[in-house]
């Protein structure tokens, strides 16, 4: 006698005993975590009652779950509890059991036995047992698949076969090729819906092609190339499969009014428009064409997401103006050529956008104020497309960060805000300016920003400023007190080219490093502080407040 790894019991478990046990679509996630080796520290304690056996198995997030088998010595009966959300009778406990079966039922059988098993499996059953085959009809519209099996009439039968008994190779006397293509088909649905959708929804011996996941495009192909044949059902001449997949496909055109935009479905051999009452599965995963001769089932490359399938279906012709066409060539064709291969007709022609460039709007306002407004204008054709400053998280397609930062780098700085966000500074994308700010920007720097390239559109007038060329001049005064005072008064007079400037006005001005403007009666003169300029307004400061502090000694 082998020595056994696990219990003997575990080795005589059959799988119709394991059936009656768990569910189907149990049983065959269990065997997938099993073969996936996700079972490990296995323990086993054996008593006169029975045995229990506990382990750790790793779930679809990979988390571990304790799984615990136990099982009663006198009635041969077997029980399970896992710490899974289902608690018992779970996948888990199938992947523990199938486990512990596989490797006692491979201690039981001898080397030679092993191994000629290994390299003969593919042929072992190939041609014997019953054929199986699959009629496919549109009862309704929709398209309903049934297992036939080969009846003692010589024709094709329904009675006597279901879905859930092509499910394991112990239900029924069939050709394995053709019986594991079936169950495949099957687990599409189990897979899609869950173990539940046959006992609530449906009967054991129909599918809707609709209602299966996209892997029954392969499962079909499986079954066609293992011989199961595909059966025309009540009002079909033929039935099949297209020789390869479609994909979402649109043409640009042109038109007399701008371009239109068709959207269809294609492959090498066919170019359709698909309505809603064709299409498979949801999300889509292929369609169906009925015409005289037979009915064609074509599955998509790729199930289509919802992008793709409100292309199709709601938007599957699309005109855009001339007018609008560089919004669409811009906005709209990079993305939509992610959704669908656009292959537009020789004659369109689209625009591409030229490098960015920056834009300022300016808003003159009264009392010295200005609205200022910053934007990157990208020129499609003959179109405009302003974006803000700020990309997000998602720019917009067409835009070219790399080039925007090049262009706020050379931006040199000016009397705007600015702020810095990484490694780039750039202005802030809107902001307000006043007095000084305004007159430097109106008299100094819209020019020179049109001369660096930016875009400039101004609103509104600006005061009429008047840069002053000559030196500030500083005035000293002493006039007498009032008499019986033992003090007399000291005036500081400063005048820009004759007039007067207030002084606080202009060492407040010094002293924040601005632009002066000053506002007499009939224009305003603007003066710009330069270093030099400033010096020696401070010396001049300076000597007046020591001026003054000696006066203030001597009385």
């Amino acid at each position: 006698m082998p020595n056994l790894k696990y219990p003997a019991w575990v080795s005589d478990l059959s799988e119709p005993r394991i059936a009656q046990m768990f569910t189907r679509d149990t049983i065959a996630r269990g065997r997938a975590y099993a073969e996936q080796g996700r079972v490990g520290h296995i323990a086993v304690g054996s008593g006169t009652g029975g045995s229990l056996v506990q382990a750790q198995v790793r779930g679809s997030s990979y988390h571990a779950y304790a799984t615990v088998l136990r099982h009663d010595a006198a009635t041969n009966s077997l029980s399970s509890t896992c710490s899974c959300p289902v608690r018992h009778s779970c996948k888990h406990a199938v992947a523990l059991l199938w486990h512990m079966r596989t490797v006692n039922l491979r201690a039981l059988t001898p080397a030679w036995q092993r191994a000629l098993t290994e390299v003969t499996a593919g042929a072992g059953r190939v041609g014997k047992g019953e054929p199986l085959a699959i009629q496919v009809s549109r009862p309704g519209g929709r398209v309903q698949l049934r297992p036939l099996v080969w009846g003692r009439s010589g024709r094709w039968v329904k009675s006597g076969i279901t879905w859930d008994q092509v499910g394991y190779p112990w239900q029924g006397n069939y050709r394995e090729e053709h019986r594991q293509a079936l169950a495949g088909l099957a687990r599409t649905r189990d897979q899609r819906t869950g173990a539940s959708f046959y006992y609530n929804r449906g009967r054991a011996d129909e599918l809707w092609l609709a209602e299966l996941g996209s892997g029954v495009w392969y499962w079909l192909r499986q079954a066609i190339a293992a011989g199961v044949e595909l059966v025309p059902g009540p009002g079909l001449e033929a039935v099949r499969i297209a020789d390869e997949p479609a994909h979402l496909a649109s043409r640009l055109s042109r038109t007399a009014t701008g371009l239109e935009l068709r959207t269809f479905a294609q492959s090498s051999e066919l170019e359709r428009a698909v309505p809603l009452s064709d299409l498979l599965g949801d999300p889509p995963h292929g369609f169906v064409i009925e015409a005289a001769e037979e009915l064609l089932l074509v599955p998509f490359v790729e199930p289509l997401n919802s992008g793709q399938k409100a292309l199709l279906l709601q938007h599957a012709r699309l005109q855009i103006p001339d007018a609008e066409v560089p919004a669409f060539a811009a906005q709209f064709y990079p993305p939509l050529r992610r959704l669908t291969a656009v292959v537009a007709d020789a004659d369109v022609a689209l625009p591409e956008p030229e490098p960015p460039r920056l834009l300022l709007r300016v808003a003159f306002l009264p009392d010295h104020v200005s609205e200022l407004r910053w934007a990157v204008r990208y020129r499609v054709g003959e179109g405009a497309l302003d974006v803000g400053l700020d990309p997000g998280h998602e720019p917009e397609p067409f835009r070219d960060l790399e080039l925007e930062a090049g262009l706020f780098g050379a931006l040199p700085s000016g009397p705007w805000p600015s702020l810095t966000v990484g490694e780039v500074r750039r202005p802030v994308e809107t902001a307000s300016i006043t007095g000084p700010e305004t007159a430097q920007l109106a008299e100094l720097w819209l020019d020179r920003l049109r001369a660096l390239g930016v875009l400039v559109e101004v609103t509104g007038r600006p005061a009429d400023y008047r840069l002053a060329t000559e030196a500030p001049e500083v005035t000293l005064s002493v006039t007498d007190p009032p008499e019986g005072a033992d003090w007399f008064n000291l005036g500081v007079r400063v005048s820009i080219e004759g007039e007067p400037v207030e002084y606080r006005e202009l060492f407040y001005a010094l002293g924040e490093s601005q632009a002066l403007a000053h506002d007499p009666k009939e224009a305003i003169l603007f003066f710009q502080l330069s270093q030099g300029a400033t010096g020696s307004f401070r010396d001049a400061q300076t000597h007046i407040d020591a001026l003054q502090r000696v006066l203030r000694a001597a009385s």
